[in-house]
């Protein structure tokens, strides 16, 4: 299994999670908890989102290389580590307002 880095957001407002994601094939909505792949750099990553009772939660794993599709060949494909999974866990802080 591959790393996994967990954080707790506490925001100073109320904030909900979309609940309608886009049809972009790599962002869903099932039970509360808001799942997108994305890839930093050459490495793939499962990031998702929940609700808890203080806050937000953001969970970012790093996925088998070989099981994510990569479009760019000039960069060899590879298991994301901490720094990539930091950097995962911020961009869906941008991308929820937190």
């Amino acid at each position: 299994m591959g790393k996994t880095i967990e954080v707790e957001v506490r925001p100073r407002f109320p904030v909900r999670l979309p609940r309608k994601v886009g049809g972009d094939g790599v962002t869903r909505m099932r039970a509360g908890v808001l799942e997108r792949m994305l890839h930093v750099g050459p490495c793939p990553v499962r990031i998702r989102s929940w609700h808890v009772r203080t806050g937000v939660r953001i969970r970012a794993e790093a996925l088998e290389p070989r099981l994510a599709i990569h479009h760019d060949d000039s960069a060899e494909c590879r298991e994301a580590g901490e720094p990539e999974l930091e950097v995962a866990i911020e961009r869906m802080r941008f991308a929820l307002g937190l």
